[in-house]
């Protein structure tokens, strides 16, 4: 369970949903309550997934006040029939939290970058407003004549020449944001269509992507900045993917791989540039014909889409 809390949005009016009025229809106010109460917990899990494992329904059922076997068929419905959550046998899950999820972390993003560059240029401006005011003492002093002055008007005048000079010459919060603002947009310059061309070359044995949505191009965004932007590493893990016997679907479960998982969070994509997911061969020779085998079947990968060790 994650440590922090974080607030995410409740539909005023949830019922006018089809697939939630199928669900109250059949399950009634039960069958409501299991569904935020379920809605909450993907939220606080790390992954935002929930295992099919009986602990996860006893824990469900004693909390809202039902029965395993309730909690059982009303997943089977929502799921199967309701569409409410997705499935691949050992976890569920909910996109409508996986978006919340996505929404927060860009939000977060955003504000952590605005911040850095502020930090940074509140730092650089009194460094400059001291590197100008020294450069122009200097200067006064080098065109100072040895006929004595008023102190008081000399005073002024320096403090007059001065003002002017470091007004001048010191960049003001405007052009520094302005010069952080013109650094995001070339970052903001992604070819995407180039990114799913790239993919769909080497990664023929996936489905097409056939439409880049807003909800893609920020995650690419967000995975693209995490690898700073180096398509070689991009391209390497679009080639692991398709090398890769586990994430084509030769697994127990049957479970594949896509374009959306490799850029859902920070981990997928770190998991395959690391070979988490590469194909690994083990030896054993045949004791009667000394012949060595290799065994690369999927049954290797235990059920942490790990190899067996």
């Amino acid at each position: 369970m994650g440590k922090d809390v974080y607030y995410f949005p409740h539909d005023y009016d949830p019922i006018s949903d089809p697939k939630l009025s199928a669900l109250i229809g059949e399950f009634g106010a039960v069958g409501y309550g299991l569904y935020w109460r379920i809605v909450e917990m993907l939220h606080s899990e790390e992954e935002h997934k929930l295992k099919h494992k009986e602990y996860v329904y006893m824990a469900i059922a004693k909390q809202m006040g039902t029965n395993v076997e309730q909690v059982s068929k009303f997943l089977d419905y929502a799921t199967n029939t309701c569409e409410l959550f997705k499935s691949d046998l050992e976890y569920f899950w909910s996109d409508r939290v996986l978006r919340n999820i996505q929404k927060r972390e860009d939000v977060s993003d955003k504000r952590r970058r605005a911040g850095k560059i502020s930090a940074e240029s509140r730092k650089k401006a009194p460094e400059k407003a001291s590197e100008t005011e020294t450069n122009v003492e200097q200067m006064l002093n080098k065109c100072s004549t040895p006929v004595e002055q008023n102190p008081t008007k000399e005073r002024k005048v320096k403090e007059s020449k001065v003002n002017t000079i470091v007004s001048n010459k010191l960049d003001t919060p405007e052009k520094v944001f302005s010069a952080a603002s013109q650094t995001q947009k070339r970052e903001r310059e992604i070819n995407f269509e180039s990114i799913i061309e790239t993919y769909h070359s080497y990664c023929p044995s996936f489905p097409r992507i056939l439409k880049i949505t807003d909800s893609r191009k920020a995650k690419i965004r967000i995975r693209l900045e995490e690898m700073k932007f180096d398509f070689k590493l991009l391209h390497k893990i679009f080639e692991s993917v398709e090398k890769s016997k586990f994430l084509r679907g030769d697994n127990k479960t049957g479970w594949k791989a896509s374009f959306d998982w490799i850029f859902e969070n920070s981990k997928n994509w770190v998991k395959i540039a690391e070979g988490n997911y590469s194909d690994k061969t083990t030896s054993s020779v045949n004791i009667n014909s000394g012949i060595v085998l290799h065994d690369n079947s999927p049954e290797k990968y235990d059920k942490d889409d790990r190899w067996n060790r």
